[in-house]
């Protein structure tokens, strides 16, 4: 079952090779949505990897937190529609492209994604609208960035 944590400091890990040592996957969500980081943190809860999740309320708070060296994360998820700015500004101003960015994003605009996508995200998802696909698409979000850093 996965381990999901929510506190900022719970992000932070020493060294990523110790993932295969069993540490858990490093993720930063940063959405605004209350019942959107629930409905994340139960979706995490349903699968066998370990995850930890330090969630960011805006858009200035995600900046502020990725521009920390000592913050490390292996996944940022990301939602377009946020507080303070857009998450368009978020990966313009993000300079960690090592990390992945996924788009998680109820927008249907295709012009939305290429420009997420052109812009250093490297993938973007649609938010489904109904419970069971919105947890399965969270999971396989956070499994394959998961297989793909370890």
């Amino acid at each position: 079952m996965g381990k999901v944590r929510s506190d900022k400091s719970s992000a932070q890990v020493a060294d990523r090779s110790d993932r295969t040592a069993g540490k858990p996957l490093q993720v930063l969500l940063v959405e605004d949505n209350t019942a959107d980081v629930l409905l994340c943190h139960g979706a995490l809860q349903e699968i066998p990897l370990k995850v930890e999740v330090a969630v960011a309320h805006d858009a200035e708070e995600a900046l502020a937190l990725l521009s920390d060296n000592s913050f490390l994360t292996d996944l940022v998820v990301l939602d377009l529609n946020l507080p303070k700015f857009s998450g368009y500004q978020v990966l313009e101003r993000y300079t960690r492209k090592s990390v992945p960015v996924v788009v998680f994003t109820s927008s249907r605009s295709e012009v939305d994604a290429r420009c997420a996508l052109a812009l250093g995200a490297s993938d973007v998802v649609q938010k489904p609208s109904e419970l069971r696909p919105y947890r399965d698409a969270v999971r396989t979000i956070v499994e394959k960035a998961g297989g793909a850093i370890l």
